[in-house]
Parts: structure tokens; C-alpha cells; sequence
């Protein structure tokens, strides 16, 4: 889905961020 928002990463950390998106939920950056 499509993702308002941005976050930086982390190199060898994969961590939940909460965004506002088409279906509420929590989505994994990678």
C-alpha cells in the first residue's frame, strides 16, 4: 500500500513503524 511518511534507516535493524497507509496496521520498513 501506499505510505504517507518517511523513515530513516537503520543498517542491520528492521524495525515497525506506524504511517498512515490504505489499511491500518503496522508496516515493516526495509
Amino acid at each position: 500500500p501506499a505510505l504517507n511518511g518517511k523513515r530513516d534507516a537503520v543498517p542491520g535493524r528492521v524495525s515497525p513503524w506506524k504511517l498512515e497507509a490504505d489499511n491500518p496496521g503496522v508496516y515493516f520498513g526495509q
